[in-house]
């Protein structure tokens, strides 16, 4: 299988997007238009994100300058009822949402093309990030761990839990019982830039006494969170970690 650099899959979306557009559009236009930094960040080479443009390029059915926009729009309303950042991160996990929304529909015939499809597929979309507040702060309460953004568990949400059936309390039930009981592995390295593993890497340091990150045991909960609002740390889900869920 081909695998792609963060540039050369932001431009296979900008080509997609002007050829539909009939309009030749670069990374800086998109950020004039959505007000959020997109994909300029791509072509200087960060790849945080690229799973999630990737995403985008399998469904490109629905990737239209329509969806960005909508999704632009879904955020902010997310903002306004404080379930969500208007930031680059959750706007990639909204568009994921949206696209993922529209392609497995499930005969609810969502389309973003009239203010009648467009509310509709609103009112889910609110509906179901009120549903990941229920059920985050139920984790939150039992100290079990949590995404770090109620976006993000949507996201994970819609492309792997609705998918066999689950419902989101039952995705985030059996994804918290596979961390916990997930045996660790040993990685000989780590990329320099991926994020430091706190729980199990403080770990392996105190058994072992080898250094990071030349060394560690891997699973899934990974990240100890931080909430400035409550000052209190939670346990935090790695979204990238769990991808093979």
């Amino acid at each position: 299988m081909t695998t792609f650099s963060s540039p050369q899959l932001a431009q296979q979306v900008l080509d997609h997007l002007s050829r539909r557009n009939k309009k030749r559009l670069g990374a800086k236009e998109l950020f004039f238009l959505l007000g959020i930094d997109f994909l300029s960040p791509f072509f200087t080479g960060d790849d945080r994100y690229v799973d999630l443009l990737s995403i985008l390029l399998a469904n490109t059915d629905h990737l239209s300058m329509r969806l960005l926009r909508c999704a632009k729009e879904l955020l902010s309303a997310a903002a306004r009822r404080n379930y969500a950042k208007v930031n680059r991160f959750e706007y990639f996990h909204v568009v994921v949402s949206l696209s993922v929304m529209l392609q497995n529909d499930r005969g609810q015939n969502y389309t973003l093309w009239t203010d009648a499809g467009y509310a509709k597929v609103e009112r889910r979309f609110l509906d179901l990030l009120e549903e990941c507040r229920r059920v985050t702060k139920i984790n939150l309460d039992a100290n079990l761990p949590i995404f770090s953004c109620l976006t993000s568990l949507l996201s994970h949400f819609l492309r792997h839990g609705e998918p066999r059936g689950l419902t989101l309390p039952e995705y985030l039930n059996t994804l918290t019982g596979m961390l916990w009981t997930r045996k660790p592995k040993l990685l000989a390295s780590r990329k320099p830039d991926e994020p430091q593993k706190y729980i199990r890497s403080a770990y392996f340091w105190k058994v072992n006494r080898k250094p990071q990150p030349e060394n560690r045991l891997w699973k899934l909960i990974t990240k100890n969170g931080f909430d400035r609002k409550t000052r209190t740390s939670f346990y935090q889900i790695c979204s990238i970690c769990c991808r093979d869920f």
